[in-house]
C-alpha cells in the first residue's frame, strides 16, 4: 500500500500502472482501463482523475479538495455518463443532447474536462461509440476521455487503437508476460538485430502478434517506470531502463501501439515484422 487519501490507502498497483503517464506528464486523449472487478476499474479511474485536476507540484496529492473531488464523484469538470430510465445503454441522442456539450464547456476548476464511461462494454452501442471517436480523433488538449470495462476487446477497434489500454492485474496473480515478448525486449538493445527479427518473425498469427506486442509494451512502460525512480522487480525491465533513455522509452511504446493498430489494419505480418523491427532498432541506437 502507497499513499493515502483521507486515512485510505491506494494499493501500489495503481501507482504503477499509471507511472508512464505520470512519471512522462503527458496525459493522453483517451485511455482505457481493462480488469475483472468493477470497484477496482472505477478506484483506477478515480485515481487517473484526480491526477488530471490535482493542482499541486507533486499530483495527484490524493488530499487537496481537487483530489477529494474526484474520488467523491462531485468534481464539476469530471462528467460521467450514465443510462437513463429503463434502458440499460446510453444511446446517441442521449449522449449528444445532454453530455457531449457538457464536454465542450469551458472547465470551471480544473484546466481539463474529464469523461468516464464505466462499463463502456455494456453500455456503449456501435453508433455512441463512433460518435465518440469523432471527438477522440480530434486534439482536443483539455478535454480526456476514460473507459473502463472488463473486456476491452468488446470496445469498437478504432477506439482501442486511439487509447493508451491499461490491465488491471488479477490478485495473486503471477506475471505471464511471454518469453517471446521477453527476448524482443532483450533483442532491443542486443548488439545485432538477429535476435530482434527471428523472435518477431515467429509471431505468424495475428492474435499472437498483438497479445506479445501487449507484454512488450508492458515492460517498456515498466521499464519507463524505473527510468523514473519507481522500484521494479521485473529484471527484464530493468535492463531496458539502464540502458534506454526516457525519451527512447517513450518513443518504443509508441512504436508498439503503431504495430498493434497496423496489425489491426490486416497489413502482411512479415512486413509488419520487418517494419517493428526497423522501427525499434532505429529508436535504440539512435544518438
Amino acid at each position: 500500500m502507497n499513499r493515502a487519501k483521507e486515512g485510505k490507502a491506494i494499493n501500489t498497483y495503481i501507482e504503477n500502472m499509471f507511472s508512464p503517464i505520470i512519471n512522462s506528464h503527458r496525459l493522453p486523449q483517451s485511455v482505457i482501463i481493462e480488469g475483472e472487478s468493477e470497484e477496482k476499474r472505477e478506484e483506477c479511474a478515480k485515481y487517473l482523475c484526480a491526477y488530471a485536476v490535482c493542482k499541486s507540484e507533486k499530483k495527484p496529492c490524493l488530499s487537496c479538495n481537487a483530489c477529494k473531488k474526484a474520488f467523491d464523484d462531485i468534481h464539476p469538470d469530471i462528467i460521467i455518463p450514465k443510462p437513463e430510465g429503463k434502458t440499460k445503454i446510453i444511446p446517441v441522442k442521449l449522449l449528444r443532447d445532454k453530455y457531449l456539450p457538457q464536454a465542450y464547456l469551458k472547465p470551471t476548476e480544473a484546466d481539463i474536462k474529464i469523461m468516464i464511461f464505466n462499463n463502456a462494454d455494456s453500455i456503449l452501442k456501435d453508433d455512441t461509440e463512433n460518435t465518440l471517436l469523432k471527438i477522440i480523433e480530434e486534439p482536443h488538449s483539455n478535454l480526456l476521455f476514460i473507459f473502463t470495462c472488463e473486456k476491452a476487446h468488446l470496445l469498437l477497434q478504432t477506439i482501442r487503437s486511439r487509447s493508451q489500454i491499461y490491465k488491471i492485474p488479477n490478485e495473486n496473480e503471477t506475471s505471464d508476460i511471454s518469453d517471446t515478448a521477453r527476448n524482443i525486449a532483450h533483442g532491443i538493445v542486443a548488439l545485432y538485430e538477429d535476435r530482434l527479427l527471428v523472435e518477431l518473425s515467429t509471431l505468424s498469427q495475428r492474435d499472437k502478434f498483438k497479445s506479445v506486442m501487449y507484454d512488450v509494451s508492458e515492460i517498456l512502460m515498466k521499464a519507463l517506470s524505473v527510468s523514473c525512480g519507481q522500484k521494479c522487480d521485473d529484471e527484464t525491465a530493468n535492463e531496458l531502463a539502464t540502458k534506454l533513455t526516457k525519451l527512447k522509452l517513450l518513443a518504443l511504446i509508441d512504436a508498439t501501439k503503431d504495430a498493434v493498430e497496423k496489425c489491426e489494419r490486416n497489413i502482411n505480418l512479415k512486413l509488419l515484422s520487418t517494419y517493428v523491427c526497423t522501427q525499434y532498432r532505429r529508436i535504440s541506437w539512435q544518438r
